[in-house]
């Protein structure tokens, strides 16, 4: 494992602030859309830019547009996927199944009906968790690259355990519900109780369901408790928020220690850094895909 800190990047870069209250989140258009039936429900993919094929799995909360900015930087660069969980906007659940949550199903056929090879995936938070439960499974034949954000092994999990006690008691959230604004602070990190990326962090957040929720917590819970030793033949890098106070540092650390992953640590960002600081996180993204490209490369040439 190497850990790396990306001072070149520079903490300013992409940071994204308003300037006279005119300030606006681009807008984030597809250039195809499209519904792929899997046995769990109906999940819309999207899918914008040239280049290398990149695939993103979002998180626990908000779903892509809790991301929405990242995916338009790396858009710039590369042939993006991205999709929604059950119990955000883009996915339709069959009233049968609202019991049953395999989010790693959803995300190996997403992967598969995307047709690509040479896959690189990002995975946040949740949805890092599920593209590393795939993994173990070794169902990510296509998959080159695997890129964690967000993701660790904390030591204790009763403030979450609390959280999902109140989660199971609401049947609705709301933007100006105090649980979610809360939440939206603690994710973003210091400077960003208010503008652009908290309007829309906290917009976002309140359009996942408690019920969607609460079962990608008892997932992600069980998934941690599981996880074993992972087998693999992908690169696996985790971006870590210097700041992030939601997974800290050190447990994604503890967590790259223990799937032999490199770390590369981003500077001045939190749990949300990839709302907060796109660029930087599209930088680190390219600069891991190149050099995992490089070495793969180097490996051919000798052989």
């Amino acid at each position: 494992m190497s850990f790396e800190f990306l001072t070149a990047l520079g903490t300013r870069t992409g940071l994204l602030r308003e300037s006279r209250g005119s300030y606006e989140f681009p807008k984030l258009l597809p250039e195809r859309s499209h519904w792929r039936l899997t046995p769990y429900g109906n999940v819309q993919c999207h899918v914008a830019g040239t280049g290398s094929p990149l695939l993103i799995a979002p998180g626990l909360w908000g779903g892509s547009d809790a991301i929405s900015p990242l995916i338009f930087e790396l858009a710039k660069s590369f042939r993006v996927h991205w999709f929604d969980w059950s119990g955000d906007a883009g996915f339709v659940e069959p009233a049968g199944l609202r019991n049953v949550f395999r989010p790693q199903s959803i995300l190996e056929e997403v992967i598969h009906a995307t047709r690509e090879r040479n896959l690189t995936v990002l995975g946040h938070s949740f949805g890092a968790w599920v593209a590393l439960h795939s993994l173990t499974r070794g169902n990510l034949p296509h998959v080159s690259r695997l890129i964690l954000t967000g993701a660790g092994l904390c030591d204790s999990h009763r403030p979450a355990d609390v959280f999902l006690r109140n989660l199971k008691r609401s049947k609705s959230f709301d933007s100006n519900d105090p649980i979610i604004a809360a939440l939206v602070k603690t994710a973003l990190g210091s400077g960003f109780e208010s503008g652009p990326a908290y309007r829309q962090a906290v917009a976002a957040f309140s359009r996942t369901s408690p019920a969607a929720l609460s079962k990608r917590m008892e997932w992600m819970t069980e998934a941690k408790a599981e996880l074993g030793s992972v087998e693999h033949s992908v690169s696996l890098t985790l971006l870590a928020g210097e700041r992030d106070s939601v997974v800290p540092v050190h447990s994604q650390v503890r967590l790259a220690e223990s799937i032999g992953a490199d770390v590369t640590a981003i500077p001045g960002t939190g749990h949300l850094g990839v709302l907060t600081h796109p660029v930087q996180y599209a930088q680190a993204v390219a600069r891991v895909i190149r050099q995992s490209s490089d070495t793969s490369r180097r490996r051919v040439l000798s052989e």
